[in-house]
């Protein structure tokens, strides 16, 4: 019984161990599988860790990648501030430039209303001068008309003294006709006075030869006379009377050729009269002409000098309009020069006479080009702005995408090695309570 009892305890214990044995070998295939299942997790945890630390490599680029950007970033705001302080100055030199165009604009119409009045100052002169001119040809059309008043007067004096010359010539035409006829002249004794005062030199001239062809012709008989006296005075048989007749003849002809000589005389003296009248006429009638050229050339002298007081006043008031003009013209130009401090040149280069009109279009083009350039900046800078906002935006957002993805993967993992390790910690607890009671088993 004891035996049986024995058997039954051992078979019982047998039993008993080999249950344990099972448990065991249960529990520790459950070990096992649990130490696959660490494993297996440890191997997940460093591929995770693998993972985490790609990750972390991956941040670390995209940080410095972060890092580089914003560095461009900066370098890009950097650059912007440049730009904004370029665009600052350019805006200073563009209000500059505004308002030397604004003087520019200014000067333009200060140098038209100049050229305008130096425009209007020839057609001024060009009146002055053409009333001037007018002035002067009134004043020689008036000389003119004085001269020929004289010559008129001149003229018809000279026509009553050539009438007067003429009647004179048919009176002593008459008188000498009468006088080849044989009359007396005694009657007309005071005409011939009258003649011989106012008569002219060549008609008693033709006269007096008249006279001494008639004395020469009375001379002429007279030698004919006296030659036939000689030659009958030898014959004395001619008649008492035809002596008589000579001697009657003779002193007829001795009679006439002392009235001829005596009128010969007369005409002579006559002669003398009218070369005396004749010279006091000429000298009478070349005084007048004096008087009258004297007085035209003192007219004319008037008006000349008259005419050079004009042109003398007009040059003088021409160069002190010119002048005038010349000193407004130099103190503008003082005034431009003086008024631009950083556009002296520029202005200097207006102020040339010669390059006005195509500095003032490179000026224009200029301000032009830096409008161009003030657009194209501020275009530059609005496209830069954008373009860093959008990679700024696009980066944050990557970058928050991946933080918040990492922090996701890092809680799970997280998770993940806590409940592995509250499962290696039960496992341990298990195995320990496993090894306690085969101990206390086998005990």
């Amino acid at each position: 019984m004891f035996i049986l009892s024995f058997e039954e305890k051992s078979k019982i214990l047998e039993q008993q161990h080999n249950e344990k044995m099972m448990e065991l070998c249960r529990r520790l295939k459950i070990q096992q599988d649990l130490q696959d299942q660490y494993d297996q997790q440890t191997t997940t945890i460093q591929q995770q860790e693998r993972l985490i630390n790609n990750l972390k490599h991956k941040i670390r680029e995209i940080e410095t990648s972060l890092f580089d950007t914003e560095s461009r970033i900066r370098e890009k705001e950097r650059e912007n501030r440049e730009l904004r302080s370029e665009n600052s100055d350019l805006w200073r030199e563009k209000k500059d430039i505004s308002k030397t165009r604004d003087k520019i604009l200014e000067l333009e119409q200060e140098i038209r209303i100049r050229d305008e009045k130096i425009n209007a100052f020839p057609r001024d002169i060009e009146k002055q001068k053409i009333e001037y001119e007018n002035n002067i040809q009134e004043a020689e059309i008036r000389v003119k008309k004085l001269e020929f008043m004289k010559d008129k007067e001149h003229e018809s004096k000279m026509k009553e003294i050539k009438e007067y010359y003429l009647k004179k010539q048919k009176e002593l035409n008459d008188t000498v006709k009468e006088l080849s006829r044989g009359k007396s002249l005694i009657s007309n004794k005071k005409k011939s006075k009258n003649i011989a005062q106012d008569s002219d030199n060549d008609f008693l001239k033709d006269e007096l030869f008249a006279k001494q062809a008639t004395i020469e012709e009375l001379m002429k008989k007279i030698t004919e006379i006296e030659s036939r006296n000689e030659g009958k005075e030898l014959s004395n048989n001619e008649t008492s009377v035809i002596r008589e007749g000579n001697i009657n003849e003779e002193s007829e002809l001795i009679g006439e050729l002392r009235i001829v000589r005596l009128e010969k005389e007369e005409l002579l003296r006559k002669l003398e009269l009218s070369e005396m009248n004749k010279v006091f006429i000429k000298e009478n009638a070349m005084e007048q002409v004096k008087a009258a050229y004297s007085e035209l050339n003192t007219t004319r002298e008037k008006y000349r000098n008259e005419i050079q007081n004009l042109e003398e006043r007009h040059n003088q008031e021409m160069k002190c309009q010119e002048s005038h003009f010349l000193q407004e013209i130099e103190d503008y130009k003082n005034i431009i020069d003086n008024s631009a401090t950083k556009q002296t040149h520029t202005l200097q280069l207006i102020n040339e006479n010669s390059g006005e009109n195509s500095r003032i279009l490179m000026l224009k083009q200029l301000i032009s080009r830096i409008e161009n350039l003030e657009s194209k900046h501020k275009i530059k800078e609005m496209e830069l702005e954008r373009e860093l906002n959008e990679t700024r935006y696009r980066y944050e957002l990557k970058i928050t995408s991946m933080k918040q993805h990492l922090d996701l993967t890092v809680q799970q993992k997280n998770q993940q090695v806590l409940q592995l390790k509250t499962s290696l910690d039960n496992l341990v607890q298990a195995f320990q309570k496993l090894k306690i009671a085969q101990r206390e088993n086998l005990f």
